[in-house]
């Protein structure tokens, strides 16, 4: 049996209770400074301590020094850099992304798994086409996205007590409204979702779809 992929609507998330721990950072990574300033307000005004940086901040130097320094870390969400044209068919950032998304997981993964915890978060945002690369006008996915992709879906079934989703929001989203759509995903207590997609028309989800021939 073939099956191909299809993009499927869904309804405004639900938000469920959860008691953000003050006394564990959330790291915000990207280099969208507007985003960052809006989601980082957001962040706070729910409980969290935030610590916003640019990946080169992290990732040009010693890495798990640089982590060690921010504390306990409940959380981790991850801003692609903007991609344009055919930016993202394995060139050079886009290998770097995908790099740096697989070292922090294996980093982060005592802390986002430790035993007792309260619910803990990994997060990677893209900014294709609101529809995870599949709207008919959208920028095609490449091996970075796809490879981050496929490793959300992994972590998903390695680390049963982390929220663990990828997010594609339409680049035309103003920063608030970016923000927001993040937040929301956040707080959703749906884990069955691993992709998640907020183009100009709605809430959209990857289903899996049997193909017929001839």
């Amino acid at each position: 049996m073939i099956h191909r992929v299809a993009l499927q609507a869904l309804p405004p998330p639900d938000t469920g209770e959860y008691a953000w721990d003050p006394d564990r950072v959330c790291v915000l990574l990207t280099e969208d400074a507007p985003l960052a300033a809006a989601l980082e307000e957001r962040l706070s005004a729910a409980g969290w301590r935030v610590a916003a940086l640019p990946r080169s901040a992290l990732l040009g130097g010693d890495t798990e020094a640089t982590l060690a320094s921010l504390g306990s870390i409940g959380a981790l969400i991850d801003v692609a850099p903007r991609s344009t044209g055919e930016e993202w068919l394995g060139d050079a950032r886009g290998e770097a992304w995908l790099f740096s998304v697989f070292r922090l997981a294996r980093l982060l993964s005592p802390q986002l798994n430790a035993a007792g915890a309260p619910r803990a978060w990994f997060v990677a945002v893209t900014r294709l086409d609101g529809k995870l690369g599949l709207a008919p006008s959208g920028q095609e996915v490449g091996l970075a996205v796809a490879g981050v992709y496929g490793l959300i879906k992994t972590l998903r079934l390695e680390w049963p007590s982390v929220f663990c989703r990828a997010i594609d929001l339409h680049p035309d989203l103003e920063p608030e409204a970016a923000a927001g759509r993040i937040l929301d995903e956040l707080n959703d207590p749906d884990q069955t979702l691993g992709e998640v997609g907020y183009g100009q028309d709605g809430r959209w989800t990857l289903r899996g779809i049997e193909a017929h021939h001839g």
